[in-house]
């Protein structure tokens, strides 16, 4: 079977399941669903579809064991399927055995080199199993196939190269970088980048990258921020007027705005500082 067949086959196998998961297809609670899938292979046992579906329905309400055991029987009933190893190792990552995701995901991948999803999960279970850079380097073939960038792969490839040691902070921070120049300044990205900045004691540069990625520098949120980093270098009077000024903010904007869940948390944080950094 060629790699674009199984491809194909792959797609079908999981977006059959995503549908018959999703709210909008569900006949009923997880109860019925399984119902009725259960008096589908009474009547059908050598369905594999039917196990398939019925394992995914079984893993999204973390019953790891039946999901598992529907695997094995469509396995048993056609070896051919090159999925089921793909699903074997999503199952086993949620199941939090990382060692036993492996093996699955690297024969899957054997024969679905460019399967970007299956390098991800590859670099999950190394991630967990203590082996970052080789983690980073299945997400650095997940960027690259990706025909959509997504930025969680960004930030998990930033996240393993700093789990890596100090010696990888530069290449994890170019690699954000190349991912806000690609993507735009995506919230989730620019803030890992300041904690690594951090982390390895640029205090300047941190303030410099939060004040690009905020929408307003001056904002309240923004001013928090900005006061909490330079609490943590001990850069303590910075922090006292910075954190007056988010208060001066908060105080001066509608009551509307200030009673938004998001805004409303920011004045006790900054009271709060203020009172812990008085001279």
């Amino acid at each position: 079977m060629s790699n674009t067949r199984n491809m194909f086959r792959v797609a079908l196998v999981l977006a059959g399941a995503a549908a018959a998961l999703s709210p909008a297809s569900a006949h009923g609670p997880h109860g019925e669903r399984l119902a009725r899938l259960d008096r589908q292979l009474a009547e059908d046992p050598a369905n594999v579809e039917h196990h398939l579906t019925r394992s995914i329905l079984y893993l999204d309400h973390g019953d790891f064991p039946m999901a598992l055991a529907d695997l094995e029987r469509a396995a048993q009933l056609d070896p051919t399927r090159i999925e089921i190893d793909f699903l074997r190792g999503s199952l086993y990552l949620a199941w939090k055995r990382p060692g036993d995701a492996l093996p699955p995901l690297e024969r899957f991948l054997s024969r679905a080199p460019e399967h970007g999803e299956a390098q991800v999960l590859i670099a999950r279970a190394l991630a967990q199993l203590g082996r970052p850079l080789e983690a980073a380097q299945h997400l650095d073939l997940a960027i690259e196939r990706a025909a959509v960038p997504i930025p969680t792969h960004y930030l998990e490839r930033a996240q393993a190269l700093a789990a890596a040691g100090a010696v990888h902070i530069d290449e994890a921070l170019r690699g954000l970088d190349a991912g806000m120049a690609r993507l735009g300044p995506i919230p989730a990205l620019a803030s890992f980048a300041v904690e690594l900045e951090l982390a390895r004691g640029q205090v300047d540069l941190a303030l410099e990258r939060l004040a690009r990625s905020s929408a307003s520098p001056s904002s309240p949120a923004a001013l928090v921020r900005r006061a909490e980093i330079l609490e943590r270098a001990e850069r303590r009077g910075e922090a006292r007027i910075a954190y007056a000024q988010a208060l001066a903010q908060l105080e001066s904007l509608p009551a509307g705005r200030r009673g938004a869940p998001a805004v409303a948390a920011l004045e006790p944080r900054a009271r709060e500082a203020l009172a812990r950094l008085a001279p």
